[in-house]
Parts: C-alpha cells; structure tokens; sequence
C-alpha cells in the first residue's frame, strides 16, 4: 500500500506522467514532429485508452520551457495539453455498478453514500463530513482511525467494481486503485467544490492528473455526489475546483449517443521537463 513496499500496483495510470512521455518522445527521436503545435498520439496499453499530447516544437526539439505555472508544481514550464479521448470504462462501464450514487457498505458495517466511476483510473468519491472531516484537514490533522475508515471504503469499492474478490485482496492485490477522494463544498464562488485525495494511504499535496478527470466526467454527470456537492451537472465549461495546493480546470467534452451524454474526451494541460540523462552500464553474465 505504501512507498516503502517492494509492490507495483500495474492497475492504473498516471495523469501527470503521462506530459512527460511526448516530451521524452521527441527528446529521443521516437517522434520527429515539424516545427508549431505538434500532436502525439499515446497509447496506454494497460488500460486500452488514448491519449493525444499537444506541444510545441522549435527547431525539431520539444519546448519545455516556459512561464505556465500549476498549483502544487514548483516550476513553471510550456503547457502541454493531454486529450484524455473516451476516458470511461477500463473495468467496464463509466460507473461499474450502474448506479451514479451507491450505498457503499463498509467492514464495520457502517453505510456511506458514494459515487464510483471508471473514468482516468477508477475512482470511489465521498463526502468529506460522511468521515467526520470538514474537508480542508492537513495530513497530521486525520485521526489514524479515519483514515483506517477511509481505506476501507476505498477496499469495498475494490469488491463492488469487480477489481477484487474481498477487501483483502483489495489491499493486497489493489493497493492504488481505485483511488478515492473525499469532497466538500468550497465557499469561493470560482471553484465548484474542494477535493482531496489519498494515493497509496497518504494525504496527497495537491491533486492527481487521473483523479481529476474522474471528477470532470462526474461532475458533468446530473445524479452524482460531485454534481450534487458542485451545485449540479458541469457541462458546456470548464470545471474548476481547489485541492490542498490551490485550484485545478480541466473540461469535459461532452457528446451525444443512443444512451445519452456521454463524454467524448477530458482536456487537461499539464507541463514536463527532463531532470538528468545517464548511462548504466550492467554486467551481461
């Protein structure tokens, strides 16, 4: 469950890493765009998505550089914008139990409200005062019991989406996802609600790339909890909300189909930079 585990969880992906494959692309020739706005196509093989990257390219090199600054990222850098295209259904559907809010029950035998949605990487979204929380807590301000409480819900929403037999196996074979977050409402009328996430039992500094479009696209979705806690449905603008490092817009790009609204793509702008190149050298025998 934690950093310091020798486990990999290969179950999802990561929104914010995922700026940094086009820019590495180019970086080493696997992509040679012309000079403008370049767009790279991204396929994540482990979830079956695509991804188109969009960036600026000045005489055959990736531009990194630049004064676009994201709260909770220390440096400024060149936007790039990530496409998120048909985000939904990595499990299954966009919401894997068929329901827009569950009644999640959990090992204690207590009862939750909750959303649970297959969109970026599969998600499980609470209220924030269904855990004793007002939201806005730091880390060192979270009674261990509520996070046990928390990781709980997040290993009952393993079972009830299919990923995962019994919540033990949840923890054990599902460590990072789904992921979960809990939300409340934001006084600040240019943010539609305030939002928190843990990645791997921890209080996250800011807010994850994948979590965020799972908000969109539930956000966008009339009959959800984040909807609820928005006011109602996003749709047709961008969604902004605030996280512990400050505020996040993203959109979602709503469609028609026989169904209904779906969600076409999630837009998403992000910046990447390399950090070091090396050689290892490793022995053959």
């Amino acid at each position: 469950m934690f950093t310091d585990e020798a486990r990999i969880d290969w179950s999802g992906n990561c929104g914010n890493l995922a700026a940094a494959v086009p820019l590495f692309a180019v970086m080493e020739k696997l992509a040679r765009p012309e000079d403008g706005v370049a767009t790279i196509a991204i396929w994540q093989a482990n979830v079956g998505k695509r991804i188109l990257a969009e960036l600026e390219i000045f005489e055959g090199q990736a531009v990194w550089q630049g004064d676009f600054l994201i709260d909770g990222v220390a440096f400024p850098g060149a936007p790039i914008r990530l496409r998120y295209l048909d985000p939904a259904g990595d499990c299954s559907e966009m919401f894997p139990t068929g329901l827009l809010m569950d009644k999640l029950k959990l090992p204690d035998g207590s009862q939750v409200d909750a959303t649970l949605i297959d969109a970026g990487n599969p998600t499980l979204f609470v209220r924030a005062r269904d855990f004793g929380l007002k939201g806005r807590e730091t880390a060192a301000e979270i009674d261990p019991a509520i996070m046990r409480r928390l990781e709980m819900a997040r290993a009952a929403a393993t079972v009830a989406i299919g990923l995962a037999d019994d919540i033990f196996a949840a923890g054990r074979e599902y460590p990072a996802t789904p992921k979960i977050s809990f939300l409340s409402q934001d006084g600040d009328p240019d943010c539609a609600l305030h939002a928190r996430a843990l990645s791997m039992g921890k209080l996250h500094p800011a807010y994850p790339g994948t979590d965020a479009i799972a908000l969109a696209c539930a956000c966008a979705t009339e009959g959800t909890l984040p909807a609820e806690l928005a006011g109602g449905p996003v749709r047709g603008m961008p969604l902004t909300f605030s996280h512990p490092s400050g505020r996040l817009t993203l959109e979602a790009v709503l469609g028609l189909d026989s169904l209904g609204w779906k969600v076409d793509e999630v837009v998403l702008t992000r910046t990447a930079r390399p950090l070091m190149r090396g050689e290892v050298f490793i022995p053959l025998d």
